[in-house]
This record gives C-alpha cells, structure tokens and sequence, in this order.
C-alpha cells in the first residue's frame, strides 16, 4: 500500500469513515503442471505381457506379507 486516505465528514449514515488506498501488487509466475506419465494398456492385450505383469504383482504381494 502506498497511498491511503480516510473521508472525514461524507454524507454517509454511519459512524464509520470511508477509506481509499492505492496498492501496488508484485504477482508471482504460477507453476505449470507437470505431464502426467501415460501407461500403454495396449500392452495388456500381449498375452506374455500380461502373465509377467500378473507374476510381479503376485510376488509383490506375497513379499510384502
């Protein structure tokens, strides 16, 4: 804020005071969103593909017990 000024005395019905201010604003660079990476399904269809992935979630799991 570099400016500011209260108006005494305006016609107003209340017991406040009317006030203008001058600001002076620095805005930062907004961060852009990063690429989310995109998994290729189409994978999935290769029957050897799919029984490895199947292999590595089963080993997965029975490591983490």
């Amino acid at each position: 804020m570099y400016n500011a000024k209260a108006y005494l005395g305006a016609d107003t019905d209340s017991d406040h005071n009317p006030v203008v201010a001058n600001l002076r604003v620095k805005l930062k660079k907004a961060l852009k969103a990063t690429a989310r990476k995109r998994w290729n399904l189409e994978k999935m269809n290769d029957e050897g593909t799919a029984m490895n992935y199947r292999c590595e979630i089963d080993a997965a799991v029975v490591a983490e017990q």
